[in-house]
């Protein structure tokens, strides 16, 4: 690891700024807000909107999945239930 033959590959550092953009305030939900309902695609391939998307997607993930795909999934197997067993 501290060999200084053994790193031969170069690093393209890259540092990204956004001070109020990957929050949940006014401005970062008035951003998400705007790039939700643009109608320019081409904008999805700048680096930059992907990492404040995959930021966001990492917060918001368990929110998702806990708080409306489980009660969704469990409302459906309940009705399956009192469909076979019940009626």
């Amino acid at each position: 690891m501290f060999d200084p033959n053994g790193f031969d590959k170069a690093i393209d550092l890259k540092y990204f700024d956004m001070p109020s953009l990957h929050t949940f305030d006014e401005e970062g939900c008035q951003f998400m807000e705007h790039l939700a309902y643009t109608p320019n695609i081409e904008l999805f391939l700048f680096r930059s909107v992907q990492f404040i998307i995959t930021h966001k997607w990492i917060q918001v993930k368990n929110f998702v999945t806990y708080l409306e795909f489980m009660p969704h999934m469990a409302l459906l197997s309940l009705h399956c239930f009192w469909n076979v067993n019940i009626r």
